[in-house]
C-alpha cells in the first residue's frame, strides 16, 4: 500500500502560484526533485483559470501550492473562488508564504486551505507537505480514501539574525538539486538582483502615497525573496515594513525605506562577491 501511494504521489502535477519569478524557481526545483511535475500561475486569477482547465480536462492537480499576498487577486481569495466554484473536486490548497503569524495561519484554515508552508522553502518539508495532502487528493479521486481537510501542517518559521546582512548557508542548500555549476542558484540571485530595485521603487512610492495596503504587498513580496536567497537583513527591514503597514502607513517608514535602500547596496555587493 505504500509503495501504490508514493507512486500516485510522485505522478501529480502541482500548481504553484506566485508572483515572484525567483519564488517559482525555486519551487520548481524543488518539486523536479521531488519527482513531480508542476505548472505555474503568476497570480490568483490565473490559477483559478488554470483549475477551470484542469477540470474540464478532467486532468485534476494533485495539489496546488498557494502564495498568499499577489496583486489583484491574493492567495486567500483565489482558494474561496476555487472552492467555492469546485468544492471536493478542486485540489487540495498549500498556502505557501513568508508569513507565519498565527493571524495568517487562521486566514488560511478558514479559507480552506489544508496547510501552512513558510519561507524560505524547505525541501524536507515541501516532501511531508505533498506527501500528506497530494497523495490522497489522487486517491480520493479514485474512491480508495478520503482525508479530512481541516487540519493545517503549520511549519516553524526559521530563526533570523536581523544584524547579519546574508546566510549564504541558504545558497548552499541549493546545491542538493543543483549542477556543479551552480547554474540554477545563479539563475534565481540573478532573478533576485534584477527584480528587487523595481520592489524597492513600489515601496518608496507606496510610502510616497501614503497606500498602505499597496506598502504591505511590496514588503510582503520582497521579504520572501529576500529569504529564498539568504539575504537576512533585508527580510527583517521588510518584515517591520509589513508588520507597521496593516492598518495606515507606518511612522518610521521612511527611516525603514532608508534602510532597505542602503541594505540593498550591501546585499548586491555580498552577491557579487558570492558569484
Amino acid at each position: 500500500m505504500h509503495a501504490a501511494m508514493t507512486d500516485a504521489c510522485k505522478a501529480a502535477t502541482v500548481l504553484v502560484v506566485d508572483d515572484n519569478a525567483a519564488n517559482l524557481k525555486v519551487v520548481g526545483s524543488m518539486l523536479l526533485k521531488l519527482g513531480y511535475d508542476f505548472q505555474t500561475a503568476s497570480n490568483g486569477r490565473d490559477a483559478v483559470a488554470a483549475i477551470e482547465r484542469s477540470i474540464n480536462r478532467r486532468q485534476r492537480f494533485g495539489a496546488i501550492l498557494m502564495d498568499l499576498n499577489m496583486p489583484d487577486l491574493d492567495g486567500i481569495e483565489a482558494t474561496r473562488l476555487i472552492l467555492g466554484a469546485w468544492g471536493a473536486q478542486a485540489p487540495p490548497i498549500i498556502a505557501l508564504t513568508a508569513s507565519a503569524t498565527p493571524e495568517d495561519q487562521a486566514r488560511c484554515t478558514a479559507a480552506g486551505m489544508v496547510a501552512h508552508l513558510t519561507k524560505p522553502l524547505h525541501v524536507a518539508a515541501l516532501a511531508q507537505a505533498l506527501q500528506e495532502w497530494a497523495v490522497h487528493s489522487e486517491l480520493s479521486e479514485n474512491g480508495l480514501a478520503t482525508e479530512d481537510r481541516d487540519a493545517a501542517i503549520e511549519q516553524p518559521s526559521p530563526a533570523h539574525d536581523a544584524g547579519s546582512l546574508m546566510d549564504l548557508g541558504r545558497l548552499e542548500e541549493f546545491l542538493e538539486f543543483d549542477d556543479r555549476a551552480q547554474t540554477m542558484t545563479r539563475e534565481i540571485v540573478g532573478l533576485f538582483v534584477a527584480d528587487a530595485p523595481r520592489r524597492i521603487s513600489a515601496i518608496q512610492a507606496a510610502i510616497a502615497a501614503n497606500d498602505a495596503g499597496a506598502l504591505l504587498i511590496e514588503a510582503h513580496a520582497l521579504k520572501g525573496a529576500a529569504s529564498n536567497i539568504g539575504a537576512t537583513a533585508l527580510q527583517a527591514v521588510c518584515d517591520r515594513l509589513e508588520a507597521g503597514s496593516r492598518e495606515a502607513i507606518p511612522v518610521d517608514a521612511a527611516v525603514r525605506l532608508t534602510q532597505l535602500q542602503s541594505l540593498w547596496a550591501q546585499t548586491v555587493a555580498a552577491l557579487s562577491r558570492w558569484t
